[in-house]
């Protein structure tokens, strides 16, 4: 059956269809359409010197039957005639340009008689070799359809079948339509630098600092686009199945919004892993079990080059949990979008820099397709501009905000650009430079995204999936079936259809649109501006009454280069600018589409209109954003670029309470209305409302009165609604207020102020004198702030970077509760994860040892009955405070401290609830993670130190974590700082203020406990050895000089040392045994210390000494993380080092590397590591220094932290002590090694090696 196909769908096109029902007495026509759209027309030409077509019709006969038509020719005269008038008015030479015909040519020629449309069969020459006797047979009828097809795209055929060439004739009158520059498809290359203007490359970031920027892009700033973009697409195309081509596209980009609408989001790599990767995988090929997406490397290839050809391809590659490696490549556009679309954050994050740009592209592509915020073009090949082309989305980039997102991305790109394509249109040619290639490169990688997206959502969207319309296939990034058939004028409707978008890329120019304030109104005009000139510049001196224009002004140059635009009256008149002048006409018949209202510039010759009221809001609101979409720059002045708008302001008054954090700290709000820095009274707004709808003027600015808006407004100041106190609370640290559509600005008055700058202002307090310690800078401001909250009775939650002592900060606050007695009748009680539990013990001691500890921990735990006998500060354990909440919460304490506080961010978990028990006049919490990446995380946290600050979970969510975590929205994020301000204190090492207070090498002894497993086997060796060394030396005093006894000694003693080292590292590695999971406190200690790594983006070298500790902690570190590190050793050869020392370097996703002290310590370079663990100490100085040497050197861009692990209550902890104490034993180190030990006395040794039981874990 014949597709259905509309004819006629220009008013030229349906005149031709009128005209031919006038000769058609024999009824052939419907006949001769089914002809046509079956096919039948084999061809159908123009044939110049016999001015007249020739067309072949296959039929019953075996050869085609040939078919000539022709219509009168209209005399030289007549021609000239015509040609003279269509010559002398720029508005049909500007449509013709356009390949379109204005009504008023066919209103000339019915002026001088000239029959443009056959009105009879004898208007016309036409002739079939068909044997149908019919005037006008099938065949012929065929042909007609034929022409009328090829009429509505090509409106100059209507003049040959008269013998007349209108465009060779133009041309000789100095209108020159084929030369002149049109709408037109571009190449890729042509493409990114029209819609970038050619702008250079942003300044390049450093590597911090772009990837901050890339991963917090502002996409809340984008607004809903849909009905702009929309309108600018035709209702319908003279082509088949486009009859509703419009609403077609509407379905489409509705179709591409829900289906990122209801993309999964996985916040875990093996979720997406298992759903979204393993499906490209062969199932039969892979062993699933405990497969980890940390196995998984990821590398796109995408193209975009100027033979039109775009696509995203992924390779994949994957280690099944058997070892075996699996490749595979992702070449369908759309899935290859789907897996970036999902890809989790914390997945990208540790992949390479390549990998997480794209993400980040995605992830805006998919942003503004949610908003429609893109806009089509078409892209050919190079040197093939006749090719059927490319339908490409791309990102709407002449809209200020989505410019704006562009410019951000652009920037966190630059470093990474270069290797975003493997061909890339926008690379330089050789021996030249690409002054902008960062911005085209971004955008060509945007456009990829935005068609890959729209491809993958083509499919959902049902009502579309039987379209005849070859146009909406290709906006569908959808390939043509086989048997299509494209018609030659096909092209040429494409580029009408989508005209409006295309026009402000192809020209030497861009339309400018200048609005300047009048006594009687806004005066609106129409010009061009060279694209050299900046139109910012421009319009600074077009809205200069003063600016005279410059004598470039009055100067032809190629590229108008006018300091201020060239005026279409001026353009018109002046001959030195007629080259432009009919496509600047053609352009502002297009743009009067948007605005009709720009009609009258051009009928008037180029004079201003002026705007009144109702006009001028639909200007600003409707036809602006349109008009800048489409390339046109559009100057105003500022008092029309600012509006202002009325809004609601809430004045805050201090209660009765004495204190900010009472129920009675505020008196009621008090609602009124300003316009901005003016308030209303009840009549002004009263007056205002009587203009609803409008734009008006307020002596120098222009307010914009929404009726919707208004009446908002009103009922708010006449109700007078009454906020709760928490949510005053809010409003006054935040100085606004948001809730059920109400939103104002707060401010409140002089002693709400006052109290507002007791939270926020710190002075600088004195640290204890008692203090062993000299605090730093940064840190003598942070006690400062914990006293002053400490004094103000709030919590506080100290964010400080990883390595920045907030311990140290913490203890000198505690020591000075003390001093000031606030420890007599109530205590403090810290909770410490159980591996730090020995550091704050030793931590304490050292630097504040007027404070009395007890812990609280093992089997035989317990607290004193009264509060009085209790110690100054009580330590214990996550683990217990969720066991024996009931108990701690028994007790009513003067602090609760919480270290790593991120244990109690799941607000559901039992240490979270636990936590929350406590009866504590007020809490610190202590975290190193970043706050401002796991805002919702926090929620919990944040409850815990100052109770109902941020409401419900669910408010929370809505209110900050989901603006700031999917939006990015910096407005939510600084009224959420506003707000958490005095409670919460983060400094980063990145800070200016910081770096300078901070040494380049941070040294932390970490001590760690015995297991009782660990202390058993301690005791048990020990004393075999030291009867060892008891007949030793019972042997020497029976025996003098029967052997080298001091050299037999040292022997004992070493074999001593090695084994209780190895006890110290892991129970398994002294007995030789196999351990499933960690055994020791050193290696539960690292695994801590690598997941707080991980989380503050360092990676870590982890130096051991034994090869098999390093070969256990391998194996130990892959089962916690799923990610097992590397282990340097001396047996590993000199090419799988380096291939390990690189991929630690480069890879984002290694976190760790284990390495042999004696084949690492010395010759490698590992900067890309900022932590660097010593799991077992050879205690000389000059060894721990070379391998902590390997990150701390010259290309450490960040400071590094040095962890000494060394086990408490054993030997490791007093020899540590007595190099710390004794200089010149740690210079005998140094050449000496260990050896200095074997020369102890056997008593010394014995308190050297002596076990301290409190020490281990119970």
């Amino acid at each position: 059956m014949a597709k259905r196909r509309t004819f006629g769908n220009t008013w030229w096109g349906k005149q031709w269809l009128d005209a031919l029902s006038n000769v058609d007495y024999d009824n052939r026509l419907p006949r001769g359409r089914t002809y046509y759209n079956t096919g039948h027309v084999e061809s159908c030409a123009w044939i110049a010197h016999e001015h007249n077509i020739e067309a072949f019709v296959s039929g019953s006969a075996y050869m085609p039957y040939q078919i000539n038509i022709g219509l009168p020719k209209w005399g030289k005269q007549k021609e000239a005639e015509l040609l003279d008038a269509i010559a002398q008015d720029p508005a049909l030479v500007a449509e013709l340009l356009e390949g379109t015909l204005s009504p008023a040519v066919a209103d000339i020629c019915a002026r001088l008689k000239m029959e443009l449309f056959p009105r009879s069969w004898r208007s016309m020459y036409t002739s079939c070799t068909c044997p149908d006797s019919a005037r006008i047979c099938k065949h012929i009828a065929a042909v007609f359809y034929c022409l009328a097809d090829q009429i509505d795209a090509d409106p100059f055929l209507i003049f040959k079948l008269h013998g007349l060439d209108l465009q060779a004739e133009l041309k000789r009158r100095g209108v020159n339509l084929q030369s002149a520059t049109t709408a037109h498809a571009l190449t890729f290359s042509q493409l990114a630098q029209a819609a970038t203007e050619s702008r250079p490359d942003p300044i390049h970031l450093d590597e911090d600092t772009a990837l901050a920027q890339l991963r917090n892009l502002p996409y809340s700033s984008l607004e809903p686009m849909r009905e702009t973009i929309l309108s600018l697409f035709p209702e319908s195309l003279p082509t088949p199945g486009d009859g509703s081509f419009r609403e077609d596209i509407r379905k489409l980009l509705i179709a591409a919004e829900h289906s990122i609408n209801r993309t999964p989001v996985f916040t875990s790599a093996d979720q997406w892993l298992n759903a979204v990767i393993l499906p490209h995988f062969p199932r039969s090929c892979l062993s699933l079990e405990n497969i980890s997406a940390s196995t998984l490397s990821l590398n796109v290839k995408a193209r975009a080059t100027d033979d039109a050809s775009q696509d995203i391809r992924i390779d994949l590659r994957l280690r099944d949990s058997e070892g075996k490696l699996h490749r595979t490549t992702v070449k369908d556009n759309d899935q290859a979008a789907e897996i970036l679309l999902t890809m989790p954050t914390v997945w990208a994050q540790e992949a390479s820099p390549v990998v997480e740009c794209w993400r980040e592209i995605t992830q805006l592509a998919a942003r503004l397709l949610r908003h429609c915020a893109v806009v089509p073009a078409l892209v050919v090949p190079e040197q093939r501009a006749e090719a059927l082309p490319l339908f490409v989305w791309t990102p709407a980039i002449r809209n200020a905000r989505v410019f704006k997102l562009t410019e951000l991305l652009s920037q966190a790109c630059a470093s990474h650009a270069s290797e975003l394509f493997e061909a890339n249109a926008a690379a330089p040619q050789e021996g030249c430079e690409n002054a902008g290639f960062v911005r085209q490169t971004v955008f060509l990688a945007l456009t990829a995204a935005l068609c890959a997206l729209v491809q993958r959502a083509a499919p959902e969207c049902k009502t579309l999936a039987n379209t005849a319309s070859v146009t909406l296939l290709l906006a569908m990034q959808t390939s043509l079936p086989e048997n299509s058939t494209i018609s030659p004028s096909f092209r040429k409707v494409l580029l009408r259809a989508l005209r409006a978008f295309l026009l402000g890329n192809v020209y030497p120019w861009r339309p400018v649109l200048t609005a300047r304030l009048h006594a009687d109104g806004v005066k609106l005009n129409y010009g061009i501006l060279g694209r050299d000139i900046d139109p910012e510049q421009a319009e600074a001196a077009e809205m200069d009454e003063c600016t005279p224009a410059s004598a470039a002004f009055l100067q032809k140059t190629p590229n108008l280069s006018t300091k201020r635009p060239l005026m279409l009256a001026r353009l018109l008149k002046d001959e030195r600018h007629k080259d432009d002048r009919f496509a600047a006409v053609s352009v502002l018949k297009t743009l009067t589409k948007a605005f009709p209202l720009l009609a009258r510039i051009e009928e008037t010759g180029g004079k201003p209109i002026t705007l009144e009221r109702s006009d001028l809001k639909d200007f600003l609101f409707d036809a602006a954003p349109i008009l800048t979409l489409l390339g046109v720059a559009v100057m105003l002045p500022a008092s029309l670029k600012n509006l202002l708008k009325p809004r609601l302001i809430a004045h805050l008054d201090a209660g009765s309470g004495k204190s900010l954090l009472g129920k009675d700290a505020f008196a009621a709000f008090n609602w009124r209305v300003a316009v901005g820095n003016k308030e209303l009274t009840e009549e002004e707004l009263r007056q205002l409302a009587e203009h609803a709808g409008e734009i008006v003027r307020l002596g120098d600015d222009f307010v914009y009165l929404d009726p919707a808006e208004l009446e908002r407004l009103a009922e708010t100041v006449n109700r007078q609604p009454q906020p709760s106190y928490l949510e005053k609370l809010r409003a006054a640290l935040m100085e606004e207020y948001e809730k059920d559509g109400i939103s104002a600005n707060v401010t409140v008055d002089s002693g709400i102020k006052e109290r507002l700058k007791m939270l926020s202002t710190v002075k600088d307090l004195e640290a204890p004198a008692n203090l062993n310690a000299v605090l730093r800078p940064y840190q003598a401001r942070g006690f400062s702030w914990l006293m002053k909250n400490l004094h103000l009775g709030i919590g506080a939650l100290i964010a400080d970077d990883m390595g920045l002592g907030k311990t140290l900060q913490v203890i000198a606050a505690l020591l000075q509760l003390k001093n000031e007695g606030e420890l007599g009748k109530s205590k403090v009680l810290v909770v410490v994860p159980t591996t730090l539990m020995t550091n704050w013990t030793r931590e304490i001691a050292k630097f504040a040892p007027s404070l009395s500890v007890g812990i609280y921990h093992g089997a035989n735990r317990r607290l004193p009955d009264s509060v009085k006998d209790l110690p100054d500060v009580t330590l214990t354990s996550y683990g217990l405070l969720r066991r024996d909440a009931e108990k701690l919460a028994g007790y009513k304490w003067r602090l609760l401290v919480l270290d790593e506080a991120q244990a109690v961010k799941n607000a559901v978990s039992g240490q979270s609830v636990a936590a929350k028990s406590i009866k504590a006049q007020q809490t610190i919490a202590m975290t190193g993670t970043p706050v401002e990446n796991r805002l919702s995380e926090y929620w919990s946290i944040l409850e815990t130190v100052q109770p109902r600050l941020l409401g419900s979970a669910k408010d929370f969510s809505a209110t900050f974590a989901v603006p700031i975590e999917a939006d990015h929205d910096a407005k939510v994020a600084e009224a959420f700082r506003r707000l958490t301000a005095p409670f919460l204190l983060r400094r980063l090492k990145s800070d200016k203020t910081i770096i300078a207070d901070l040494p380049e090498r941070n040294t932390i002894d970490q001590f760690t406990t015995l297991t009782p497993q660990q202390a058993a086997l301690y005791s048990k060796v020990l004393d075999e050895h030291m009867r060892k060394l008891s007949k030793l030396e019972d042997d020497e005093a029976n025996a003098p000089g029967a052997r080298d006894y001091r050299m037999a000694r040292q022997g004992q003693v070493l074999k001593l040392i090695t084994g209780l080292k190895q006890i110290c590292n892991s129970p398994s590695q002294y007995l030789k045994t196999e351990a499933e999971t960690p055994d020791s406190g050193k290696a539960a200690a690292v695994l801590d210390i690598l997941e707080r790594c991980r989380e503050a983006g360092r990676k870590v070298l982890i130096f051991t000494q034994y090869r098999e500790m390093g070969e256990r902690l391998q194996a130990w570190i892959g089962r916690a993380t799923g990610d097992q590190p590397d282990f340097l050793h001396g047996a590993v050869p000199i090419k799988k080092r380096q291939e390990m020392v690189d991929r630690f370097q480069t890879d984002r996703s290694v976190h760790a590397m284990i390495i042999s002290l004696k084949a690492g310590g010395t010759g490698l370079n590992l900067t890309a590591a900022s932590c660097v663990v010593h799991y077992d100490l050879w205690w000389n100085p000059a060894v721990e220094a070379q391998a902590t040497d390997r990150a701390y050197r010259i290309g450490q861009r960040r400071d590094v932290i040095v962890y000494r692990f060394v086990t408490a209550g054993t030997f490791e902890e007093r020899i540590n002590e007595m190099l710390q104490s004794k200089k010149n034993l740690a210079d005998l180190t140094v050449a000496a090694g260990e050896t200095w030990i074997g020369d102890m006395s056997s008593s010394e040794l014995k308190k050297l090696f002596a076990l301290d039981l409190k020490s281990v874990e119970s």
